[in-house]
């Protein structure tokens, strides 16, 4: 039982030199070459990708509001629409916000060209 204990106790001496001396070695040699870890270099890469995503949020957002701001609202030509009488309004305004959008909506997106 004790011969037992003391092999145990000498494997795992063992293992845990093996990886001291592998992971002293492995940052020295990335130490000396000016390198990093291959997972800190994975790391940095994302955020790099996702930083240059972020950007293009960004740019993209600015390029919907100008063009929303360039546009009339469809709310300015729905109040304009309204002088019908009460009971054509309803039809009227849905058939003309259906058009507006659709029509606003593909113009919109044929304006907006971004590299990706």
């Amino acid at each position: 039982m004790v011969l037992g204990l003391i092999l145990y106790e000498g494997v795992d001496l063992l293992v845990n030199l093996g990886k001291i001396t592998y992971n002293t070695g492995r940052g020295s040699y990335y130490w000396f070459y000016g390198m990093n870890y291959p997972e800190v270099q994975r790391n940095q890469d994302q955020i790099k990708e996702m930083k240059l995503l972020m950007d293009k949020i960004e740019e993209l957002q600015k390029k919907i509001e100008d063009t929303q701001k360039k546009k009339p609202d469809a709310a300015d030509s729905l109040e304009n629409t309204s002088g019908n009488t009460f009971d054509n309004t309803a039809e009227d305004t849905t058939k003309n916000t259906t058009k507006n959008t659709t029509k606003n909506t593909s113009e919109d997106i044929s304006e907006i060209s971004v590299d990706i």
